[in-house]
């Protein structure tokens, strides 16, 4: 099974996550502390890279 490492950054911090085929990443927007949101959108982008050529992401949503 393919490890994937996850690398992620807001402006403060870099996040990163590795995979070992069952886990997945979603992004909360509750967590504003009972604030309103600062922005009307969010831009989030993934990198990332498997130790073997079939690894594969998945990606369930709205594009």
């Amino acid at each position: 099974m393919s490890k994937i490492l996850f690398v992620f950054s807001t402006e403060r911090r870099v996040e990163e996550i590795t995979f070992r085929g069952r886990e997945y990443v979603w992004w909360d927007l509750r967590r504003t502390g009972g604030q309103p949101l600062a922005a009307q959108s969010d831009h989030l982008s993934f990198s990332f890279k498997t130790r073997h050529p079939a690894g594969v992401l998945f990606f369930s949503g709205e594009s």
